[in-house]
């Protein structure tokens, strides 16, 4: 067997021994400058396995927090708490007051975006650019919605 037939029939051999189709769903890219985060591309996503880019042409190491809503807290809550610094010192370990569940995904600034996922849940997913260094949190105006 030539090495193309091979490679193909590995190939093969892993889609159906994960179950499936492994490739996860986007693009979505998550852009942060140091005084905005904003996501572009698909705000809704399938509930699964969601590659995202992180794009950071900040300064400093970023951290984005997605973040699924809690039930009855709104995005409007969400910015308010941020906007008043409540979000500043959250770090990799923590998941945020007014989030379900939260998946933190480091970012150092660079040229071209990098890539990053998350296990995407049934609901209304925020993102917070947390800037590492100067201890500072910005909210993206949209969010991802996962029905």
């Amino acid at each position: 067997m030539d090495t193309t037939r091979l490679s193909i029939a590995i190939a093969l051999v892993v889609v159906l021994a994960c179950g499936g189709d492994p490739a996860p769903t986007g693009p979505t890219t998550v852009t942060f400058d140091g005084t905005t985060c904003a996501i572009d591309g698909s705000l809704t996503l399938e509930a699964g396995l969601v590659q995202i880019e992180l794009h950071n042409t900040s300064d400093n190491r970023a951290e984005a927090i997605l973040g699924r809503l809690d039930p009855g807290f709104t995005h409007g809550q969400l910015a308010d708490d941020v906007a008043a610094g409540s979000y500043d010192r959250y770090g990799l370990e923590d998941v945020p007051p007014g989030l379900a569940e939260s998946y933190p995904l480091g970012f150092a600034p660079s040229p071209e975006p990098t890539p990053g996922g998350f296990v995407a849940t049934t609901g209304d997913w925020a993102v917070i650019c947390l800037d590492i260094i100067d201890n500072r949190a910005i909210i993206a105006e949209e969010l991802i919605s996962v029905p």
